[in-house]
């Protein structure tokens, strides 16, 4: 995580990132980002779902997301309402278990408007974090007087508002280390800081005047080959919330998943990704232990290797 001060400043130094140093995630904050810049800019070579919200009143802030084409992501569509906040939320799913992170900046300032910002990006991260999985909250919030060791901070309705839905939710902020200066304006929260065994500072990106924020986080292993530990899954397709599935379907901004996504590997996965968290929001499903999976002991499960075996049979029985 890192803030850029315009990324297509920094165009070169994130290309290194992206196709040498291989972090599976990375989030961005201040990107200075806007509609004459796509996403393929930012990753030519077509690695990664790249998520984005820019800022369009003025210059500068904005947030993105590059995730790994190997993982499995589903954008979070936000209400109208929250359209001024510069946050982007998505689910993050693994071996069935689901992640939902929200990236955000926060400008600086602390005045009544800064005030009324505080108090949408507030009620709209509670509106869309979930009690079912973790959730994780990262980004530049520009809170340079607070203590977290304490969570406590000036008395001032901006900290304040912040800090009590922290503590309300039982968040823990994972950063304990100055990320520009002597302040901590890069943070990490979360409702499960089990999952996170490294935190560390790193070198800042080009010229920006922020540290990197390195961490590695602890999920499952997402695996589609059958083992001991397998769980299958089976729809109960007869059962599905289809009304409820075309309301969500509906929601979706599909011009911004495809202008998000330039190319057509990136469009396809971005739209199957969305298919799948439909389905398994409106469609119930049973787990069966992998005891009850039928596991077909010898045979062959593709065409080409039984033509294969059968050519190897052929030849071991000539003369």
């Amino acid at each position: 995580m890192f803030n850029a001060r315009s990324v297509v400043s920094k165009i070169s130094e994130l290309h290194y990132l992206l196709y040498q140093v291989r972090y599976d995630v990375y989030f961005i904050t201040e990107t200075w980002l806007h509609d004459d810049v796509c996403s393929g800019l930012l990753d030519p070579q077509s690695q990664f779902t790249v998520l984005r919200k820019d800022r369009t009143v003025s210059k500068g802030g904005g947030v993105c997301a590059l995730i790994r084409n190997h993982l499995r992501v589903v954008p979070v569509n936000i209400a109208n309402e929250f359209l001024n906040l510069e946050l982007l939320c998505f689910d993050l799913i693994i071996a069935n278990s689901r992640y939902r992170f929200f990236v955000v900046y926060r400008p600086p300032g602390f005045d009544s408007d800064a005030i009324n910002y505080m108090s949408l990006l507030v009620t709209c991260i509670s509106k869309y974090s979930n009690d079912k999985y973790t959730n994780i909250i990262l980004g530049d919030f520009n809170l340079p007087k607070v203590d977290w060791s304490t969570n406590c901070g000036p008395k001032h309705d901006v900290y304040a508002k912040f800090l009590t839905f922290v503590l309300e939710n039982s968040y823990s902020q994972i950063v304990h280390f100055p990320t520009r200066d002597a302040n901590i304006l890069d943070l990490i929260l979360t409702n499960d800081a089990s999952l996170f065994t490294v935190v560390n500072s790193d070198l800042p990106v080009g010229t920006s005047d922020h540290s990197s924020v390195k961490f590695e986080v602890i999920l499952p292993i997402d695996s589609h080959v059958p083992s001991l530990n397998t769980v299958a899954v089976k729809y109960k397709w007869h059962l599905g919330d289809y009304e409820g599935m075309n309301t969500f379907l509906s929601d979706i901004n599909w011009y911004s998943v495809i202008y998000s996504h330039p190319s057509a590997h990136d469009a396809w996965n971005a739209f199957r990704n969305i298919l799948y968290f439909a389905v398994d929001s409106f469609v119930p499903r049973v787990e069966h232990p992998s005891s009850n999976l039928r596991i077909r002991h010898g045979g062959y499960n593709s065409r080409d290797i039984s033509k294969c075996a059968s050519r190897k049979k052929t030849a071991v029985a000539s003369p």
